[in-house]
């Protein structure tokens, strides 16, 4: 709760204090000398530092705060981190080619590929992104072909990408696709080898593909915690975070601990793939959630590619909404992010205060590295996080020109800080697009 400082108890548990010490004051200080005489004694103060840091669960890591300032400090000409961990960032540098993995192969020497794109997103960025691959495929001179899940159900997503399979790919990229749901199938592209990718998801949401491009949604939280703790200087907050089920371990335990380094009091709620991309449902979730918390100061959305609107009408509804025009309150702010149009009008319109767009195209691009790699015996960069991300930060006024309802204006947008498209360029040996009719 906003107004409460960080640590201290209410006026009525103080003023008790107070009488106590009062009235028995020697008795108190005598209870306090025994105390501490015994905390000296062998077995009775802790055996060591690990004990001293367990009775203060709400010491602020600084470091993690100092990495999260230099990310946004540094996001003007667009940063890099090169992995994900838990509570930190392992290294923060300038974009430059040497970011990426070394081991490249040139796009000559892997041809005639027949790439399948599994898709299940029922959403407008589902438009842009396919014509993006498929825009690489044809810089590369691969074949394209793609199969919708429609509404991106378990069987939907099994049904696409068993339609992939049958069209005789040699390679099917996947978008944040659970491998939990498609074990059979994997199972069967492994047995005529066919190459599989997961694009913006890492083996938490389930094994089974042949490379993953993660998506680092432990960063996007760390960057909003970071923001949420300078805004409240040391003051508890009270924060609830909705996520779809699908992902429990890519995106709750990791973002968990960032919030308690921060002390930063973060609830985080579960709920489903069909809710959270049903824009009637995310509003009835949304407003059952923070009826329920008339203490809550923040709301954390997922991504702005699922319902985000709704999620935020849901919070302009209660009439808690606190936007960038209105003064301190203890009403409730909204955060979502991933870089996706909704979001960037939210932040347009000063209904989110601060917003971190990491650029989808990067994972996009790492992802057809990887693969022109694995077919061209080239060297595969290990590891889900190998190639790192992007981290753009925005402010309302950084985005007041843009054309917030086209996907190649955004992505003009974020190459206007650091033109990425030209360290793959460079790698593979083509011209790539910059525009991607949709």
């Amino acid at each position: 709760m906003r107004p409460k400082p960080a640590g201290l108890h209410s006026n009525r548990y103080s003023g008790v204090m107070v009488m106590i010490l009062k009235r028995h004051l020697a008795l108190f200080l005598a209870f306090a000398i025994a105390i501490c005489v015994l905390a000296t004694l062998p077995g009775c103060g802790g055996d060591d530092d690990e004990s001293s840091e367990a009775a203060s669960p709400t010491a602020v890591n600084t470091d993690l705060l100092g990495q999260s300032q230099a990310v946004i400090d540094m996001a003007k000409s667009g940063s890099v981190y090169s992995t994900v961990a838990t509570g930190e960032i392992a290294d923060i540098k300038a974009l430059s080619p040497d970011v990426l993995p070394p081991g490249a192969v040139e796009a000559s020497s892997v041809t005639k590929v027949r790439l399948a794109y599994v898709n299940p997103w029922p959403t407008d960025f589902t438009r842009f992104n396919v014509a993006f691959v498929k825009g690489i495929c044809n810089s590369l001179g691969w074949d394209f072909k793609y199969f919708s899940s429609k509404e991106g159900t378990v069987d939907q997503v099994q049904s696409a990408f068993d339609a992939a399979i049958i069209s005789d790919p040699d390679v099917i990229f996947g978008a944040y696709l659970p491998g939990s749901w498609l074990g059979d199938q994997l199972e069967k592209t492994r047995s005529k080898g066919i190459l599989t990718v997961n694009v913006q998801a890492d083996e938490t949401t389930g094994q089974g593909f042949d490379i993953y491009i993660g998506w680092p949604t432990e960063l996007e939280n760390q960057l909003v915690l970071h923001y949420i703790y300078t805004q409240e200087q040391g003051q508890e907050a009270e924060v609830l975070s909705i996520w779809e089920a699908a992902y429990p371990a890519y995106s709750i335990p990791g973002s968990q601990e960032l919030a308690e380094q921060m002390n930063i009091n973060m609830e985080m709620v579960k709920s489903d793939t069909a809710t959270m991309f049903d824009p009637v449902k995310t509003e009835q979730l949304v407003t059952a959630e923070i009826s329920r918390r008339p203490d809550l100061d923040y709301v954390n959305w997922e991504t702005d590619n699922m319902s985000a609107d709704a999620a935020l009408s849901a919070v302009r509804s209660s009439g808690r909404l606190v936007t960038t025009e209105d003064s301190p309150s203890d009403g409730i702010v909204f955060f979502t992010k991933d870089g996706y149009p909704v979001g960037f009008s939210m932040l347009q319109r000063g209904e989110t205060p601060f917003y971190v767009g990491l650029p989808a195209e990067w994972a996009y691009l790492a992802a057809f590295d990887q693969t022109l790699r694995k077919l061209g015996g080239g060297t595969v960069a290990e590891g889900d996080f190998a190639y790192g991300y992007i981290a753009n930060t925005w402010y309302p006024e950084d985005v007041q020109p843009l054309d917030v309802s086209d996907w190649n204006a955004i992505l003009q947008f974020n190459l206007s800080r650091y033109d990425f498209f030209e360290l793959f360029e460079a790698l593979w040996g083509v011209t790539l697009p910059r525009d991607y009719p949709y």
